[in-house]
């Protein structure tokens, strides 16, 4: 679909997903072109209108520059795995068409709850962490999505403005009750 340029395509994933990897085929036949310097974006929200898309490092998957070769077809992992209900492949500003043959998304049940996004609350005891970073966050989410593939983040702790992000130490730490920690990651299945 476009309208002023900017060409997209959108699915409705009817929940919200842990979106990790999108998959995404070229046509076979011609056109080949047509598939290039294009973003994969996850959102929370149905864009309204569709076509007005706040592309952000929050939601941009993946930034695309050159074209997919006639018949490729490439598996697209997120830099850090995003929270959505809808996945949209975006041409902005670039007024030739978007053509794709297949597109598949791969991730996890986004819950309501945070354990199941691989992390759980332990607060109000101790763990062998300490503070290593702080940094500016809207949401527990965006401070899990910060965390979860830092291999020296342990867990962090939210208190509506910032996140305080945990790396291991020998020293006890006693953590308030909204410290989350990591736990192993759940598998990815097709969504």
């Amino acid at each position: 679909m476009s309208n002023a340029g900017n060409h997209w395509w959108m699915v409705d994933l009817k929940r919200k997903y842990l979106v990790r990897n999108v998959y995404v085929a070229n046509r076979a036949d011609c056109c080949a072109s047509r598939l290039r310097d294009f973003d994969i974006l996850v959102t929370l929200d149905r864009p309204v209108p569709e076509y007005a898309l706040d592309v952000t490092p929050d939601n941009t998957c993946i930034h695309k520059t050159g074209s997919m070769m006639l018949g490729e077809k490439r598996n697209f992992t997120c830099a850090s795995p995003i929270v959505g209900n809808f996945v949209i492949i975006t041409k902005p500003g670039n007024s030739e068409a978007l053509t794709l043959c297949e597109v598949q998304v791969y991730g996890s049940k986004a819950p309501d709850q945070f354990n199941d996004f691989n992390f759980r609350k332990q607060g109000n005891r101790n763990h062998l962490v300490e503070k290593y970073e702080t940094v500016k966050k809207r949401s527990d989410i965006e401070c899990a999505r910060i965390c979860r593939p830092d291999d020296k983040c342990e867990g962090f702790v939210y208190n509506g403005i910032v996140c305080d992000l945990y790396t291991v130490n020998t020293s006890p730490f006693f953590a308030p009750t909204n410290y989350y920690k990591k736990l192993q990651p759940m598998p990815d299945e097709r969504v």
